[in-house]
């Protein structure tokens, strides 16, 4: 017995541990299992679907009452993708991607990615009046390629071409047919959809990504009977996509806005209004005054380039009918957050970075502006491009970082990123001040991957064995980019990226110039298209995405 009583158990992280890998196991095997009941297609029948969603509630139910497990858990379990199975493996592997730039001054100079927000809402426009527009340098992503395949369900008749959206002059508005839009990823575009059919009499059905099925767009519901419409969820028990949609097309004389709505619903209304043929007035006053002067600065220019008539008066915007005309191609300033995903670039490694487009004036341009200032750094802008000067002695001071107001979503994680880079320099950092908690719980992860530790406010790097960092998968963009950058800032190594496509859905040429650091080729093709010179243009490419088979770790 004493021999016994004396056996160490093994620790209950590692009890828990195990649980875990059978967990996974068994979501493999769930997996394969749908894939066999799917018979080919790309979805279960709806029988099927109905069947183990009211199985899974009434066993989930029994142990928790908790809508994370009984609906939630399972939306996500229908939605998560799996590698393929060994047996496919042998003819094609999996590879990770190895991330290691030369450690050289940038030197880059290509045209900037346009706001993204501002060319959805000119598609829309566009698609509304069913008037011509081009836009020659437009900035194209999954959420804007989903917003013109929308708005062609409608009826419009927008062609994308490379960088170039244009709607013809022979082009009709869109409508309110009867069908199944589909969103993307994209809240926004839904959001867009959704105003255009507030206005007018019709019905439809919304369908989106993961994410949009998993978003509550109750504070919806409870606004839409006020302007004559009702959203109704097709999944019970759940408030997010995919969603009918019913409109009377009758509004109030004044549509008064409650506090809770999502501010891009908000935008994506009033771009909406002028074009109901009708005079709209809408109350902005239980709007947040900060949010709502923000999205003011924002959409009354560009609805105004239009050629909309608004009028402020205190918190009512007076909107009439739309009587005026599009510009033939109208100017859209740079991404301030896509931007700096670029322009982040230069603190870590030095050198020059110029982007063409106009650099905007807002909160969030400011707010890039006030991080780099705490690098020592400035921008300097004018009507054709804004540039970034580090120099090609520049080092990343070793100064604490704060995190300005108003920094846009997709930029949350960059000032902690700087901070394992600079951990990766000077072999210690500070996590930034006013890091918003659900960054720092991602933070952990990602610091570990750059071989890093936090032990409370400090960032200090650990020994790596091998050449490589771990394998990771990046959580959002943000944090695939931030693994990018702090590759800049790792001597002679890489690190291993097992997603790089998620990137890439938000920012497609990120890739390829990175690809070309210190200097991407970007450039010189460029001129050698225009000039159509036939001659032999030797590029060099010193930063690769190395494919790495990961059973070699």
């Amino acid at each position: 017995m004493n021999d016994v009583s004396q056996e160490k158990r093994p620790p209950m992280r590692e009890t828990v541990r195990d649980i875990d890998r059978q967990i996974l196991s068994l979501l493999l095997h769930r997996h394969n299992v749908l894939v066999r009941m799917m018979r080919g297609s790309n979805r279960l029948t709806p029988q099927d679907e109905r069947f183990l969603r009211e199985s899974w509630e009434g066993q989930a139910s029994r142990i928790s009452s908790d809508p994370l497990l009984t609906n939630r858990l399972f939306n996500l379990l229908q939605e998560v993708d799996f590698l393929p199975p060994p047996s496919e493996e042998t003819q094609n592997k999996r590879q990770a991607f190895n991330l290691a730039p030369q450690q050289k001054p940038v030197n880059i100079d290509m045209e900037g990615p346009r706001d993204q927000h501002a060319t959805q809402v000119w598609i829309a426009i566009a698609a509304m009046t069913g008037k011509p527009l081009q836009m020659n340098r437009a900035f194209v992503n999954d959420a804007v390629s989903d917003c013109v395949h929308m708005f062609n369900l409608m009826g419009a008749a927008l062609h994308r071409d490379g960088n170039v959206i244009r709607h013809g002059s022979d082009c009709t508005a869109a409508g309110t047919p009867d069908k199944v839009l589909h969103v993307g990823k994209s809240a926004f575009n839904f959001y867009l959809g959704l105003a255009h059919y507030i206005g007018r009499p019709g019905h439809t059905r919304f369908s989106g990504g993961t994410e949009l099925k998993l978003a509550n767009f109750a504070p919806l519901r409870h606004f839409l009977p006020q302007v004559g419409a009702r959203i109704i969820p097709l999944v019970p028990k759940t408030d997010g996509l995919p969603l009918r949609v019913e409109c009377s097309g009758l509004l109030p004389d004044t549509i008064a806005l409650p506090g809770d709505l999502p501010a891009d619903f908000v935008e994506a209304l009033i771009t909406a209004a002028p074009f109901y043929g009708r005079e709209v007035t809408i109350d902005l006053a239980d709007m947040e005054a900060t949010a709502r002067a923000s999205m003011l600065a924002f959409i009354l220019p560009i609805l105004a380039m239009a050629g909309c008539d608004i009028r402020e008066e205190g918190s009512l915007l007076r909107i009439n009918p739309w009587e005026g005309s599009l510009p033939a191609e109208p100017e859209i300033a740079l991404d301030p957050g896509l931007s700096a995903l670029v322009l982040s670039l230069a603190p870590v490694l030095g050198g020059t970075i110029s982007l063409r487009g106009l650099w905007p004036r807002g909160e969030e341009a400011a707010a890039v502006e006030a991080l780099l200032a705490q690098l020592n750094l400035s921008l300097t802008a004018d009507s054709a491009r804004v540039r970034l000067e580090a120099g090609s002695k520049y080092e990343l001071p070793d100064a604490v970082l704060n995190v300005p107001d108003h920094l846009p979503a997709i930029l949350a994680p960059l000032p902690f990123a700087l901070a394992c880079a600079q951990a990766l320099r000077h072999g210690h950092s500070e996590v930034p001040h006013n890091t918003d908690p659900e960054i720092a719980r991602e933070g952990e992860s990602f610091a570990r991957a750059c071989g890093l530790k936090i032990l409370n406010t400090e960032i200090s790097p650990l020994e790596h064995e091998g050449d490589h960092g771990p394998l990771w998968t990046a959580p959002s963009p943000a944090w695939a980019h931030a693994l990018a950058l702090c590759a800049c800032a790792r001597h002679n190594q890489g690190f291993s990226l097992n997603n790089p496509s998620i990137l890439t859905e938000l920012y497609p040429g990120f890739w390829p110039m990175y690809n070309g650091l210190p200097i991407p080729a970007l450039k010189r093709i460029q001129e050698a298209e225009a000039t159509k010179e036939r001659r032999r243009i030797r590029t060099r490419v010193d930063a690769k995405l190395t494919p790495r088979n990961e059973d070699e770790e």
